[in-house]
């Protein structure tokens, strides 16, 4: 009986605790944020916001911490509710103080942003400005190689001449026709026929992939994606910076004027401050390259009078047709190089039935010889 007794006063206990508790989060909400948060225990919950406030000037936060924190930010019926709590801190969750201590704290969410932004910039920035130089590379030597122009005059009469019509142009698609068009030997295509033309009668142009490195790569980079990527760091950084109020823009061009005006300013606007001077530098630099890119792919959609497909799709094709192109050249070899074995195999089997014959022709002469010798003794 006192058993019974001592576990209906644990249970009325442990619902009185229920009672308690502020619940401004949801069970499962709080037990992701104290996975986030359990990573931060070793450096302390006050030294980590002190890490936040003067911007981690030692980099003791990985990137991944700081993303980790920012899904911890409450969020809008979250924030409501720890505002507006006022009972003691025993009625909270280790996630619920967490969070109450963010709410309490200056720009927290700033500061994290401006932390990401500012570890991500330099990688983000490289990478677009890469994939900017190969997109210019490739569209230069297509637009540059007179070689491959000399290709497409060949492949426009070749085309002229199967249509029986005379056209000033074709589509660029319409290279890939070469490779899937059969003549009437199995094996053989039209491309057959064109890397045939080009090695008897304008071998110079013979090498003309060779003045194509970058196309393949370019193949692989959508122009719009490189400027809307470009765009969007754009954004990332004025949202992290101006945007959310820890770059003053009159203080920036109180800067650039040689204005000494850091004395009375907190960690966070100096670092934000100077980290938009300096990705601010680096995004014109890099707008520049982006738009200049974009003139570039467009020069080359007029060059092939191509309207409706996008510069990478044009390298992609050129890319498998210069490929196409090898191929067939080095069959073409290697066919050659058959038949010329062959030819010797022929030639050989011809000498020695010849020399089969000619010993067959002088053994009777022998044997009569021999015979006329025999009888004169």
């Amino acid at each position: 009986m006192n058993s019974k007794k001592r576990n209906r006063k644990r249970k009325k206990a442990s619902v009185k605790e229920e009672k308690k508790k502020a619940n401004i989060l949801s069970s499962d909400r709080s037990k992701n944020i104290e996975i986030r948060i359990s990573q931060f225990k070793k450096i302390g919950f006050e030294n980590l916001f002190n890490i936040i406030d003067t911007m981690d000037q030692e980099n003791k936060l990985s990137i991944e911490s700081v993303e980790a924190l920012l899904r911890c930010i409450p969020e809008g019926d979250e924030e409501k509710e720890l505002k507006k709590f006022d009972g003691p801190q025993s009625m909270l969750t280790e996630a619920e103080k967490f969070m109450m201590r963010i709410v309490q704290s200056t720009h927290f969410e700033p500061r994290l942003k401006v932390l990401r932004v500012s570890r991500l910039f330099d990688q983000e920035a490289v990478l677009i400005s890469q994939k900017v130089e190969i997109v210019c590379k490739a569209c230069k030597e297509v637009l540059e190689c007179t070689k491959l122009a000399g290709v497409f005059e060949l492949v426009l009469a070749l085309g002229n001449t199967l249509n029986k019509k005379k056209t000033n142009g074709f589509r660029v698609q319409s290279l890939l026709k070469l490779v899937e068009t059969k003549s009437n030997k199995a094996k053989i295509t039209m491309l057959h026929y064109l890397a045939s033309v080009v090695e008897s009668r304008m071998e110079h142009l013979i090498d003309f992939p060779d003045e194509l490195p970058t196309i393949e790569e370019a193949s692989g980079i959508s122009v719009e994606n490189v400027a809307s990527t470009f765009q969007a760091l754009q954004s990332v950084v004025h949202d992290s910076t101006v945007g959310s109020g820890l770059v003053n823009p009159n203080v920036v061009a109180r800067l650039a004027a040689g204005e000494d005006i850091y004395a009375n300013a907190n960690q966070a606007m100096k670092f934000a401050t100077e980290f938009y001077i300096k990705a601010n530098d680096e995004l014109a630099s890099l707008e520049e390259k982006t738009q200049t890119m974009i003139d570039e792919s467009y020069r080359l959609l007029e060059y092939l009078s191509e309207t409706e497909l996008p510069a990478n799709d044009i390298m992609l094709i050129l890319s498998t047709f210069t490929k196409a192109f090898k191929h067939v050249m080095d069959e073409n070899a290697k066919e050659r190089a058959l038949q010329v074995k062959m030819a010797e195999r022929w030639k050989k089997k011809a000498a020695a039935g010849q020399a089969k014959k000619k010993k067959a022709a002088a053994a009777p002469r022998e044997s009569l010889a021999g015979g006329n010798a025999t009888a004169a003794s």
